[in-house]
């Protein structure tokens, strides 16, 4: 398909009238996308709800339910998952690595290639949109199971005007995003501070009361944390709060908050997250946690290791308010020392 360069003000005229029409349908695409842009300015500056609204938009005007957007991460080589529309699967990994995508344009790839090894991914086929600015990849948009068949290079055209209008847009959502976060990050480990946890916290509340979708939260206490620490000596055991903080947020999506509270203990926000991943997520935890005290033997630390207790809470099912939900995690968390668990 032969097609002109587009203008900030419309497109070229060419002698050919077909190819006029469809630089016309796609100049029209492209003033759509930044009117709404536009119009939503504010919506920009929450990089999760932006990011969700790409989603649904997405998913809307394409046909196919099944839309996740993940972007880059600034602290690490990978790509963390932003939003998804609400027809998504909940088997999604958190985190990709960039290497994985080359392609500076949308491709139709096979789902498991991208998203890694899962029953639901075999045998389907996914569209891939970069999202660059400057040759710089701001994160990719995934169109789960589509239909090889019936998209078009016309389609793929499109979708390439999509990414070339909205992947600035992602970069400011982003970068302002990390602007507002530096402020309510505790400096001793990286994660959020327990207030920001707070704030956040009745946020996700009050939209949950609105859209009936659950949140949960997670405590977590490191714990034998004075015998490793009077074994370990100030320094070493500072590195590991820290070393915790980094293993949690690489375990979560950028949706989620993991805060520091108190001196031992985080506490972690999952919104659109019931039970059951709660329970996925303190596995991933101990596991994590399994991996670092490895890494002290090897480093030829023979004192006690620290463990973890952790409880979480769901709304609505154990509470409506954040007290209510933060006092049902820290009872379970209480029942999780008394029976013993994350002892060494």
């Amino acid at each position: 398909m032969q097609a002109s360069t587009f203008q900030l003000t419309g497109y070229t005229e060419t002698s050919d009238h077909q190819t006029n029409l469809e630089n016309a349908r796609l100049s029209n695409l492209r003033t759509v996308i930044r009117d709404s842009i536009a119009r939503g300015i504010t919506l920009v500056l929450d990089e999760e709800r932006f990011l969700q609204r790409i989603c649904e938009v997405i998913a809307e005007s394409s046909g196919y339910e099944s839309v996740v957007a993940y972007v880059a991460d600034p602290e690490s080589p990978q790509l963390a998952l932003g939003a998804s529309s609400t027809a998504a699967p909940d088997w999604l990994p958190k985190r990709l690595p960039i290497s994985s995508f080359q392609s500076v344009e949308p491709i139709l790839s096979n789902t498991e290639e991208i998203l890694g090894p899962h029953d639901r991914a075999m045998g389907t086929r996914s569209i891939v949109i970069p999202l660059t600015t400057v040759h710089q990849l701001e994160g990719v948009i995934v169109i789960l199971d589509v239909n090889a068949n019936a998209i078009s290079e016309e389609d793929i055209e499109a979708f390439s005007i999509v990414a070339e209008e909205i992947a600035p847009a992602v970069r400011v959502a982003s970068t302002h995003q990390h602007v507002r976060d530096s402020v309510v990050v505790d400096m001793a480990t990286g994660a959020y501070t327990y207030d920001f946890f707070t704030i956040r916290l009745e946020q996700e509340l009050s939209r949950a009361t609105r859209t009936g979708r659950s949140v949960t939260i997670v405590l977590i206490e490191a714990s034998h944390f004075d015998e490793f620490e009077h074994a370990a000596g100030y320094e070493r055991s500072d590195q590991l709060l820290k070393d915790l903080s980094t293993a949690f947020t690489n375990l979560m999506r950028t949706s989620d908050v993991v805060a520091r509270r108190g001196r031992t203990g985080f506490a972690l926000l999952l919104p659109d997250s019931d039970v059951e991943g709660a329970g996925v997520t303190i596995q991933r935890i101990e596991d994590r946690l399994a991996q670092v005290d490895t890494a002290l033997e090897e480093q030829g630390y023979d004192g006690p290791l620290p463990g973890i207790i952790a409880g979480s809470a769901t709304f609505p099912t154990d509470g409506q308010t954040p007290s209510e939900l933060i006092l049902a995690a820290d009872q379970r968390m209480l029942a999780d020392t008394g029976s013993g668990s994350g002892a060494e």
